[in-house]
């Protein structure tokens, strides 16, 4: 590293809270080679502690331009110069949006090279046919070194979109198995706990999560539902706790979280792909956090079909069709079986282990950082 150089500079314009950002930092700051790491992000984040006092992990706040600015500007960020310029290599999130192409831009005028990172599945939504979104995607090509996959799904779409595949390298985002991690010992309570760990709105399927309690309950089933996060139905999902057997515990840290998996019997996970008048925008399993998280702690997972969830759950998972109320309930019946979810708990936590541990991937992302640092631009 030379000077306060980063060795690169990592771009996340949303703020923290998505299992995306937390198990990024979380990575690099357990598990990193590097010297230094610039993790930009919004303004408004809130960096867990252990994340923020780690010495090879320096957060900054995203400085953006001001909405009228920003129309004008095409959501370029302020200052990416100064950003761009402080790294050997800068890392953007995603290959279609206007902070990405600004940052993209900058790294390809002072020399730096760039690496970009896609989760998504899906090839774009109809507004990203317009300027000035449609020449984001262009100009992040323009000026990327390599694309960071993290599902086979995802440099599908890159590839389908005309990316050429030498430039394509399939890099999951690693859990950490430290932290998430099974119980010392299973808890039997006769009771089967269900944990639900997303935010609260339609497009992750909560209410397709109470409705089935709903019914298992009314079958005379010994269940609880715990849900954790925030949202737009928070005040609704109150209502129905009153009446059913569901502990709302609102959004909680990081470290509690792998804990609340620990104390949960299984992991629901019905989310809804998003769509407008019958066209596809975006997939629910993109990469969904959660479902890693809970097998790395020994938990069966429950899912719908969508996106590259079959790249995310290990054999023998129940997946099924989104909206279908009736194989979730089943799903969740097969699940109260204290066998099943013994052999399913030990058969994710080994496939977390061999596919997704943090400690490998991440130190595969900082050979990759070094190489393309070493490469001419």
């Amino acid at each position: 590293m030379n000077g306060d150089r980063a060795d690169v500079a990592i771009v996340r314009p949303w703020p923290f809270g998505g299992g995306d950002n937390l198990a990024l930092a979380q990575s690099i700051a357990r598990y990193s080679s590097l010297p230094r790491v610039d993790l930009y992000v919004h303004p408004a984040s809130r960096v867990p502690q252990p994340v923020a006092v780690s010495p090879r992990l320096r957060s900054r706040p995203l400085r953006t331009i001001s909405l009228r600015a920003r129309v004008l500007l095409l959501g370029h960020v302020r200052r990416a110069a100064d950003l761009v310029q402080g790294a050997r290599v800068v890392d953007v999130a995603e290959d279609s949006n206007g902070y990405s192409a600004g940052v993209a831009r900058a790294a390809k005028r002072l020399r730096r090279p760039a690496i970009t990172t896609c989760l998504e599945t899906v090839d774009g939504t109809p507004i990203s046919r317009f300027p000035p979104w449609r020449g984001h995607r262009r100009t992040v090509r323009e000026c990327t070194r390599m694309y960071r996959v993290l599902t086979g799904r995802a440099g599908a779409r890159l590839r389908r979109l005309g990316v050429d595949d030498a430039a394509i390298r399939l890099l999951p985002l690693g859990i950490d198995t430290e932290l998430f991690h099974p119980a010392a010992s299973p808890l039997d309570r006769g009771t089967t706990r269900y944990l639900f760990a997303r935010r609260l709105e339609e497009k992750n399927g909560l209410w397709f999560a109470v409705e089935a309690i709903r019914a298992l309950v009314a079958d005379g089933a010994s269940v609880r539902l715990t849900v954790a996060g925030d949202g737009p139905l928070a005040g609704r999902l109150r209502e129905e706790a009153r009446r059913l057997p569901i502990d709302v515990v609102g959004r909680v840290p990081y470290a509690r979280l792998a804990e609340l998996y620990r104390e949960s019997d299984v992991y629901l996970n019905p989310g809804l792909d998003t769509r407008w008048r019958g066209r596809l925008l975006q997939e629910d399993g993109q990469y969904t956090f959660p479902l890693l998280e809970a097998q790395a702690s020994g938990l069966p997972v429950i899912t719908t079909r969508s996106g590259a969830n079959d790249e995310l759950v290990g054999p023998g998972n129940p997946v099924v069709e989104q909206g279908d109320s009736v194989a979730l309930r089943s799903a969740l019946t097969i699940c109260r079986d204290p066998g099943v979810r013994r052999r399913l708990g030990a058969t994710n936590r080994s496939f977390i282990l061999e596919r997704f541990d943090a400690r490998r991937w991440q130190g595969e992302y900082d050979r990759w950082v070094d190489e393309v640092a070493t490469e001419r631009v």
